[in-house]
């Protein structure tokens, strides 16, 4: 029972059946945040812990830096007073004791000081850390308590502000982009070479769609000028639409997965930081090197998806949707695009900072011409439209984050699913025992029942590895069908998962790939998220593609479930 009433349990459910019921998904966040430091009855007494921690922290640095200022005044003072001294006692021998009492005495007053001062800060951090002992024992109201809880949202929000900026900036590069012929260019481009080809066709449109998340990092800006004029070529080749919103999912969802690059720059960063904030600190190398397993579902699953499930021709009424397909002539502005892309590129990977790659990139593209210099306003305010959202549900689910850190309830419910798996154990133990009494009554000799424990305990701990996966996965499957974001669920599941990891016995690869699998799983498959509302908008420009049955649904299966199956296998081998 104390597991249904944890602050973290109740605070993630609510969040994820108020995002079901289609609330703001960053309104239900903050009342999920707001419900957990309510909820949460150790919240003030955990936060007091750590300004007392800092406070600490602070004094020692204070008093080693005091310190080793005595040691360095009392060197310096020395060598002058022996300089002072020789130079008295070869000129005047009769008057060496005067000065050096002198001498003496001022070292002394100096030293006194000095341990005045370390006395004083001392006190003062002392009196600070006892008025907030004293704050914390007394009963603090609801609106005291309130206050501290959207204080420590607030604070954490803090942790995710260099993926927001990185979010606003590549946000007017993809708007840049489409004000230029690039995307006319590539369309020609298939039209002429690959229209007769119905899988090459799918694919390529894969193909395309990775390149906007990390060599051409505009997310879903490219959709709605990329597939309309294709759905009369897609319509004569009969393709079932289903498999080419896998391919476009595949290739929104895939890349930032395995590599980081781009948008993969910003994902592999949010589990690096949010891991290091729970106090389990990893690389960018030990992230990319496991992520890849997903990479290979998610290809799994495309291949099954376009060669299988939906490879079937499918007929669709032709609608004229006025939209042709022109012929494209690279010019200047295209030009400055590309070396502003470019660079983007080259300055990120130099860096590792996507936020200063977008905004080198954005300055190149301006100084060369790719942006007019009129047009600089339009496009920052719409790289704010459509990537502003996203920035700020990353700042509020970090500060999410922070609460569930700083409430103490994580440990609580992994306390309490530690009772739950004790129960089991020792029922398996039992089982184990009742082995060892049936072993003994047919005479086996001691090497087989040892043999036979042996056996039964290793499969106890399979058993409870599978289930302790499946069970870490599917919350993550939850959360993220709810917020609709990927990048958004990680600050709250690394919040869970790594203690919760660390107390369950996995690797730091394995807890690596459980939250970055975790985030991944819903992305697909949310009628909240980009990866199936970019999709959607495309390919419903004639209003036969239905968001639910013909993208949702599809990539639900198609990727979500090879996902959950290599995220419990990697998460066990690792």
């Amino acid at each position: 029972m104390s597991i249904l009433t944890n602050a973290v349990v109740v605070s993630v459910l609510v969040m994820s059946l108020l995002c079901l019921c289609r609330l703001n998904v960053l309104l239900s966040i903050i009342i999920a945040a707001l419900l957990a430091g309510m909820m949460s009855p150790n919240l003030t007494l955990n936060h007091t812990q750590n300004i007392e921690t800092n406070a600490t922290q602070s004094v020692e640095i204070s008093q080693d830096s005091i310190e080793s200022k005595m040691q360095i005044s009392q060197d310096s003072k020395l060598d002058s007073n022996l300089d002072s001294k020789n130079s008295i006692e070869s000129n005047a021998t009769q008057s060496v004791e005067n000065p050096q009492d002198s001498i003496e005495s001022k070292m002394q007053i100096s030293k006194d000081s000095n341990l005045d001062s370390k006395e004083n800060i001392e006190s003062n951090s002392q009196d600070s850390i006892k008025d907030s002992k004293e704050t914390t024992k007394s009963d603090i109201s609801l609106l005291q308590k309130f206050t501290l809880v959207g204080q420590i949202l607030i604070n954490g929000m803090a942790g995710n502000l260099d993926i927001a900026l990185s979010y606003i900036l590549l946000g007017a590069i993809a708007v840049a982009i489409s004000k230029t012929h690039l995307m006319t260019f590539l369309l020609a481009f298939i039209a002429r070479t690959i229209s007769d080809k119905k899988f090459i066709f799918i694919l390529s449109i894969a193909l395309i769609s990775c390149f906007s998340q990390n060599l051409i990092p505009i997310h879903i800006a490219f959709i709605p000028i990329l597939i309309p004029p294709l759905l009369s070529l897609m319509n004569r080749l009969k393709i079932d639409r289903r498999a080419v919103a896998c391919a476009l999912t595949f290739g929104l969802q895939a890349p930032y997965v395995t590599f980081g690059v781009g948008f993969g720059l910003i994902f592999h960063s949010t589990i690096r930081n949010q891991m290091d904030a729970n106090a389990l600190p990893v690389s960018l190398s030990q992230i990319s090197g496991v992520m890849w397993i997903g990479g290979v579902a998610m290809l799994i699953g495309l291949l099954i998806a376009v060669f299988v499930l939906y490879a079937k021709p499918r007929s669709y009424r032709d609608i004229d949707l006025h939209e042709k397909i022109e012929n494209a002539k690279m010019g200047h502005a295209e030009y400055a695009t590309l070396l502003g892309i470019i660079v983007l590129f080259v300055v990120q990977i130099l860096t590792s900072s996507l936020a200063l790659g977008a905004f080198v990139g954005l300055v190149v593209m301006i100084v060369f011409g790719g942006v007019k210099w009129r047009e600089i306003d339009a496009i920052m305010e719409g790289g704010l439209k459509m990537m502003a959202f996203i920035a700020f549900v990353m700042l509020v689910a970090a500060g999410y984050g922070e609460i569930l850190r700083q409430s103490g309830e994580v440990n609580a419910l992994i306390q309490g699913v530690s009772v739950v798996f004790g129960s089991a154990s020792s029922l398996d133990s039992g089982g184990v025992d009742s082995i060892k009494l049936v072993t003994d009554s047919i005479t086996l000799s001691n090497a087989d029942s040892t043999h036979i424990a042996s056996f039964n305990n290793i499969e106890s701990s399979f058993t409870n590895r599978l289930v302790d996966a499946t069970l870490m996965l599917v919350i993550g499957l939850l959360i993220t069908m709810g917020i609709g974001t990927s990048f958004g669920t990680i600050p709250i599941i690394a919040a869970i998962y790594v203690p919760f990891g660390l107390s369950l016995g996995f690797s730091t690869e394995a807890i690596i790939l459980l939250i970055g699998i975790a985030g991944a799983l819903g992305d697909a498959g949310s009628p909240a998220s980009d990866s199936t509302l970019g999709p959607t908008s495309g390919l419903n420009a004639d209003g036969q593609h239905n968001h639910i049955y013909d993208t949702c649904i599809p990539t639900f299966i198609a990727f979500n479930i090879p996902l959950l199956i290599a995220g419990i296998i990697g998460s066990m081998i690792l």
